[in-house]
């Protein structure tokens, strides 16, 4: 008997992906000298930071250092944020610190409850608003870091707030999204998603809708006023950890399934890009292209109508996006390097390392979910995310096998080692699959 892809794709119709614990891979990061920071421009200052406790400043021309801080703790999934001649940035060492934007020393810094992961410092009016892993949001003062006010959430934050008309928005693993008066603290609206929140970027507000994903799979727009739903878009079977952008009255939101979609205003899906592997942060478009950092490590390019004009790759994944300065894109791996590249020749400009280069190692992107295999109406046989063949799960796109017709794969002709997987763990599920219905 032949058992070829369209077999396979019949047979994975019976695959059922289910959510088994929260969501903890931030915490699961590792000792090294990783990246998981979006770089700060400030003059000619590059700043970012890094797993090996430094948050550092170089020149956006050369790469060269020009002073480094050292926290007490792995500064990871959190990205600095400037004001007023200061510099913030948020640490497992439960601390926010300030630090001078032209020396690096240390000005004030305050301590939370908890590790603080997911964080950039929101501002208005000489207050800073950020959120902590003891499940605060925080209201302090810019001037000498004194608390004004905080509110306790229902669990830990790894979400950056932020701050709209009279309100400051943020959310929380206890699955709630939340509108708090800048003032005082108090809650104005409290919407409860299906899931945990982990959001890596401020939420952002178009016309008065914000915009905001969760790990139970959905996308949500709300009215910022009030709080009530709008409409939610389906994406993926992974959940979500980025915030979505729009550009020209198109939104643009990444799924941890690895697909880049393309939503009206109504919540329909436009078109879809397929990367096959994790994706990352958010998007950013400059010049009216699509730049997206990867789980595959790339950073890829596209246009507005979602076809690859180029991807250029690091050598571990790279979930941040790019910032943009001139003609110069700047952005992160966890390889461990600060990369400057030309946005027009995507060539290579200059890297620079951090004091570490030992890549940090970080929990499997799928570890949190379940694939179950449906055999019949009364066999089920569950792999768990630890089992042998998790691998398999981790690499293959389970998202969607009714292909949509607005789908866009790459077609860039350099396969990375990563697309060789992906075909790899396809043979093999299919194995596994075929070999569990035949025997």
């Amino acid at each position: 008997m032949e058992f070829g892809f369209g077999d396979f794709e019949t047979v994975t119709d019976n695959i059922e992906i289910k959510k088994a614990k929260k969501f903890d891979r931030t915490w699961s990061i590792g000792d090294g000298g990783s990246i998981h920071s979006i770089p700060l421009m400030v003059g000619n200052r590059l700043i970012f930071a890094s797993v090996d406790n430094y948050l550092y400043a170089v020149d956006a021309k050369t790469g060269n250092e020009l002073w480094r801080y050292k926290t007490d703790g792995i500064i990871f999934a959190n990205s600095p944020t400037f004001s007023k001649g200061k510099v913030y940035i948020g640490s497992y060492d439960s601390y926010i610190h300030t630090v001078d934007v032209e020396t690096g020393k240390l000005i004030w810094k305050f301590k939370t409850g908890g590790k603080i992961a997911g964080c950039i410092v929101a501002f208005s009016e000489d207050i800073a608003y950020f959120g902590s892993g003891d499940g605060f949001i925080y209201a302090v003062s810019e001037g000498n870091g004194e608390l004004v006010w905080k509110f306790k959430t229902g669990n830990s934050i790894t979400c950056p707030v932020t701050v709209y008309k009279n309100m400051v928005l943020g959310a929380s693993f206890d699955e709630y999204y939340y509108a708090l008066n800048k003032k005082t603290g108090n809650v104005i609206w409290r919407f409860k998603a299906g899931a945990e929140i982990f959001n890596e970027t401020p939420f952002h507000v178009y016309d008065d809708i914000v915009y905001m994903a969760a790990n139970d799979n959905f996308l949500y727009a709300i009215n910022v006023n009030n709080g009530q739903e709008l409409w939610r878009f389906s994406a993926g079977k992974y959940g979500n950890s980025c915030s979505p952008i729009m550009h020209k009255g198109i939104i643009y939101h990444q799924s941890r399934d690895g697909i880049l979609y393309a939503i009206s205003k109504n919540g329909q899906e436009l078109w879809r890009f397929t990367t096959g592997s994790l994706l990352g942060v958010e998007p950013r478009i400059y010049n009216d292209k699509i730049y997206m950092g990867c789980e595959n490590g790339y950073l890829y390019c596209l246009n507005l109508q979602g076809e690859e004009l180029w991807r250029f790759k690091t050598n571990a994944p790279a979930w941040n996006p790019p910032i943009k300065s001139g003609d110069v894109l700047y952005f992160a791996s966890m390889d461990c390097h600060l990369y400057a590249i030309d946005a027009n020749t995507h060539e290579e400009l200059w890297r620079v390392g951090t004091s570490s280069q030992v890549i940090s190692k970080i929990d499997a992107p799928y570890a949190a979910w379940e694939a179950e295999v449906k055999k019949s109406a009364d066999t089920i046989d569950t792999i768990q995310s630890e089992d042998k063949y998790s691998a398999a799960f981790e690499t293959l796109d389970l998202s969607d096998y009714t292909k949509s017709e607005y789908e866009t794969k790459s077609e860039y002709t350099h396969k990375s080692e990563y697309t060789t997987e992906f075909v790899m763990f396809q043979e093999c599920l299919a194995l596994r699959i075929f070999n569990d219905f035949m025997f």
